[in-house]
């Protein structure tokens, strides 16, 4: 709370593409992570910026997912027990902070245009958000992080927290390196689009599937546990 006022902060990851091309990808995913600017979590950022020094990654690095799951770059030179390490301290930085999250999803194989897929991702946040709105309501301002990874996204939340509320501001130029939160939304996000996969293909890759040691262990160590944040 600042002067009084009561904020909470709603950090935006997507993952996928709002082409309804399902080669592209078949999955669309917007993941939310909300914080009440009132919880400090200024400990859980020490210590997590204290762990990346200790593997030679600065405190001012954006920690990627995605990345880390694959051994792409800029993780090319960890070894995966190192990966797994950033990967799970992240995943406790998530279970200990005040944070809640939603995802919202879409298969595409059963939309035939890119405003078919807005339309239902409006309708599933617009859902939540109605759902929520005593919570919402309860604050003076609601302030969206997104790093306008994607127009469409962008224009998406847009119209539903238009709809919603007006006393929201968009921060602009928002820097994944800058907030934690927003990198604890792009993990989430990585996430959860492996439980959808799981859910509907019943399968994961198998570079996925040897940097979690097993499925068991995924949904054990990460689901789980990432479950008990979800703001239903």
């Amino acid at each position: 709370m600042k002067n009084g006022v009561k904020e909470i902060s709603i950090f935006v990851d997507e993952s996928g593409s709002f082409s309804p091309d399902i080669h592209s990808s078949r999955y669309c995913l917007v993941c939310m992570v909300f914080h009440n600017q009132s919880d400090s979590i200024s400990d859980d950022i020490a210590q997590l910026d204290e762990m990346l020094s200790r593997l030679s990654l600065s405190e001012s690095h954006a920690i990627h997912a995605g990345p880390l799951v694959r051994w792409e770059e800029p993780y090319r030179n960890l070894r995966r027990q190192d990966r797994r390490i950033v990967f799970s301290r992240m995943m406790s930085f998530v279970r200990h902070t005040p944070i809640k999250f939603q995802t919202f999803w879409v298969d595409k194989r059963y939309v035939t245009s890119s405003g078919e897929l807005h339309d239902q991702l409006l309708q599933q946040i617009t859902r939540f958000l109605i759902a929520h709105a005593d919570d919402f309501n309860s604050f003076d301002k609601l302030k969206v992080y997104y790093d306008n990874g994607q127009e469409e996204v962008l224009a998406l939340l847009k119209t539903a927290f238009a709809i919603f509320s007006s006393r929201v501001i968009f921060v602009p130029e928002v820097s994944p390196s800058r907030y934690r939160l927003f990198q604890a939304a792009d993990m989430i996000a990585t996430l959860e689009l492996l439980r959808i996969k799981l859910e509907t293909e019943k399968k994961i890759s198998e570079t996925e599937k040897l940097f979690f040691l097993n499925i068991q262990s995924l949904r054990k160590n990460f689901f789980k546990p990432l479950d008990r944040k979800r703001w239903v």
